[in-house]
């Protein structure tokens, strides 16, 4: 009992430990770090997400190639993330 206590306590720690690492990468402007995150095995909406950190990093270093290509991966991305019509985090990407 006590160790399923200790998972149920985990999970939120380690369920958002990635798009946390992606955030404040994204909100230092780390391009450098963003881009080696790619590599990394992610689920699909953190990947999702890490593609638009990228578009906007990109963006605003006036690198409108990469900054598009990263627009198509994310977009690719999300149409891939199962219940993306019902959750509002994926809407919310979606409409960023």
């Amino acid at each position: 009992m006590r160790l399923a206590l200790m998972f149920l306590f985990l999970f939120p720690a380690t369920v958002f430990a990635d798009l946390v690492n992606i955030e404040q990468a994204f909100h230092r402007g780390d391009l450098a770090y963003l881009s080696e995150l790619k590599e990394e095995k992610f689920q699909l909406f953190d990947r999702a997400f890490l593609q638009y950190c990228l578009a906007v990093t990109h963006m605003s270093q006036q690198r409108s190639e990469e900054a598009t290509t990263a627009v198509s991966v994310g977009l690719e991305l999300l149409a891939q993330v199962e219940n993306g019509k019902d959750d509002a985090d994926t809407m919310a990407l979606w409409a960023a």
